[in-house]
């Protein structure tokens, strides 16, 4: 691949690479209602952003995009997680996800990097029962996430206990939400180490060094590979990524969450070469795999350009 300073250019000026990568978002981008982000993950440099000149999102749910720190702080602080089981069988469509899993043919029995590859609900709830809540809300919080206090699912409450742990720690109640480049920025942090980026400015601030268990790190990162080759984001091209999807509820003028409707998410990180370009993708309306679809082909365009070998 392009070295990371030829695809930034010089101070001042962008490069022939960083117009590329730029176009390559655009094309994805084309379709309203969509809005994509990329950064250099070992760097922390945004280096392209579209549709160009759109306004800022504001903070938002994840949705199982909060997952992944879920499980790495589960892996960081709960070794015996990296070795449990959950069951995820069928389940009738009239029993709610989150007594359940999304996918009603269950994944059977999942461990912990396919939890995280297939998105499992059963394999999240039980992390999410077994992270002390307050250690795990000021995790989100150091990450640069944002912990929205007494946010309702449709205006009715989440039963408190395990299933309003679940609720929220998962990405199911609203509670936690991000600003696109924080979130992408911590989701980075996952993937690069522990360096933890500030990305809102011309400049990539480092904010922290995680010095995260390389097991945990290491598991985490087959999970997000996993993922794009047999789980998620498996029919959106991302083979040689890293990859996440997140399907979340959509936020009503009063800042509820609508249980009617679903904003998509997804996240994907070239696992090696430079620039390790990570890109994030939103949908205003969606599930996380079109979003994930939408990635996959921003990077075939940009690939397909020359910047990418």
């Amino acid at each position: 691949m392009a070295a990371a300073a030829t695809l930034l250019g010089a101070p001042g000026g962008r490069s022939a690479g960083a117009d590329r990568l730029q176009a390559a978002l655009e094309q994805a981008a084309r379709v309203p209602g969509r809005q994509l982000w990329a950064a250099d993950a070992d760097t922390g440099n945004l280096l392209a952003s579209a549709p160009r000149g759109s306004p800022a999102l504001g903070p938002r749910p994840p949705g199982s995009l909060l997952k992944v720190f879920l499980y790495l702080l589960a892996a960081d602080r709960l070794p015996g997680c990296l070795s449990a089981l959950a069951s995820c069988g069928s389940s009738p469509a009239a029993v709610r996800a989150l007594d359940a899993c999304w996918d009603r043919r269950g994944h059977g029995n999942v461990g912990f990097r396919e939890g995280l590859a297939y998105s499992c609900q059963r394999f999240a709830s039980m992390l999410a029962a077994r992270v002390e809540p307050e250690a795990a809300r000021a995790f989100f919080r150091g990450l640069g996430l944002q912990v929205e206090p007494g946010a309702r699912a449709g205006g009715k409450a989440v039963q408190e206990g395990a299933r309003r742990r679940a609720a929220e720690l998962t990405g199911h109640d609203g509670t936690i939400r991000a600003e696109p480049l924080a979130l992408l920025a911590a989701l980075v942090a996952c993937v690069n180490g522990g360096y933890l980026y500030r990305l809102d400015g011309a400049k990539p601030v480092l904010v922290r060094h995680y010095l995260w268990r390389p097991e945990a790190v290491r598991a985490v990162r087959e999970g997000l590979e996993l993922a794009a080759l047999a789980g998620t984001a498996r029919v959106a091209g991302l083979k040689g990524c890293l990859a996440k999807t997140g399907t979340a509820p959509t936020l009503l003028p009063d800042g509820r969450v609508d249980p009617a409707s679903t904003q998509g998410w997804a996240f994907a990180c070239l696992a090696e070469g430079r620039p390790r370009v990570a890109i994030l993708v939103h949908l205003d309306r969606g599930i996380g795999a079109q979003a994930a679809a939408v990635a996959g082909k921003a990077l075939a365009i940009w690939r397909a350009a020359g910047d990418a070998k």
